[in-house]
């Protein structure tokens, strides 16, 4: 039940995006001296550097749980060992969920523009 909800409460967070890209109008805003970015864009731009920055962190913890492995397994503590590969696949399911947070980012934003799966990197601001 607690999973449900947590599905739920993150499914519902993302959806609080498309009501302001609703009321978004940037001829409304042309005299000031606000960006004229669309807030997708903003929000995508922000996502893409979470998932980078999640994906690097995962990537370096598989690094230092190796490195841990390694030391565990040249002084023989099977303790330490055990609790290093359990880092190991920690941190390799932080690099798929990663991955697959990124897959999903760029299906949504195709089925929502109404067009094809694109690779391409998001555009710096």
């Amino acid at each position: 039940m607690q999973k449900a909800k947590k599905v739920l409460f993150s499914i519902a967070w993302l959806l609080m995006a498309f009501p302001a890209k609703a009321q978004w109008n940037v001829s409304n805003y042309s005299g000031t001296k606000l960006a004229t970015t669309p807030i997708i864009d903003i929000i995508k731009t922000v996502t893409y550097w979470l998932l980078a920055i999640i994906g690097f962190l995962a990537i370096i913890a598989f690094v230092v749980s190796g490195m841990r492995y390694f030391s565990a397994a040249y002084t023989g503590d099977e303790d330490k060992a055990e609790d290093a590969k359990k880092a190991m696949i920690n941190s390799i399911i932080g690099v798929v969920v990663a991955l697959i947070g990124l897959i999903v980012i760029y299906t949504v934003d195709a089925f929502l523009k109404g067009g094809s799966v694109t690779t391409s990197a998001p555009k710096a601001m």
